[in-house]
């Protein structure tokens, strides 16, 4: 992925909170023709090595699961929920308008899980997301036939080799046209105008003092 300088994130920790707060993932793999594209939700967790790896399942129906356990490489691209127009009348010089985003790839070569380690992934995945919207379902209290439902997929499991992580977030800019951009957004007052105002604040300290 091209990434300007300015905008290359190497922090560990930031990118891990990124991947695990943008967790639906886009899985690329080369091909002879086309590319193999999947969209799954992926898990990250590390081993006891510490190697960061990242566990997903997709449709057993799916050829990108047959592809993957003959060409094990690929690459997982995770994309924040929001990115907005920047108007260049925000600043107080003449320039070009442009775009704000964020975006991580991850790449390395995929195994695929056993039976087991599937269970054990769709169960992690479930138990996660049901914390996250409050509720209270039991992935081992589902009855059997819709267990049974695990023989239709194929987990798979990504150890982490290669990360790349930009966040366009204006940090190219001084501080008075950063936060002139960030008040224009805001009084935008669109859901994702507010959410990209506010990870631009929640880094700044990070992008002028860090």
């Amino acid at each position: 992925m091209y990434i300007p300088e300015h905008y290359k994130i190497t922090d560990e920790d930031l990118i891990d909170e990124f991947i695990r707060y943008n967790g639906f993932a886009t899985i690329i793999s080369p091909n002879t023709e086309y590319a193999l594209i999947t969209h799954i939700p992926m898990e990250l967790e590390y081993d006891d090595q510490g190697n960061r790896l990242l566990r997903g399942h997709l449709a057993k129906a799916n050829p990108h699961g047959k592809y993957l356990l003959e060409n094990p490489g690929a690459t997982a691209v995770f994309l924040s929920d929001f990115n907005h127009y920047i108007s260049s009348s925000w600043y107080n010089y003449a320039e070009a308008p442009t775009w704000n985003y964020m975006s991580v790839h991850v790449s390395g070569p995929v195994r695929i899980l056993d039976d087991r380690e599937t269970a054990d992934s769709v169960r992690d995945l479930t138990k996660r997301h049901e914390k996250d919207i409050g509720g209270d379902l039991d992935f081992d209290k589902l009855p059997s036939g819709v267990l049974k439902q695990l023989r239709y997929v194929t987990g798979i499991e990504m150890k982490v080799e290669k990360t790349e992580a930009v966040f366009k977030l204006s940090q190219n800019q001084d501080t008075i046209n950063f936060d002139r951009i960030v008040q224009k957004l805001k009084a935008t007052g669109s859901p994702k105008s507010v959410k990209m105002a506010d990870a631009m604040m929640k880094l700044r300290d990070l992008f002028y003092n860090g």
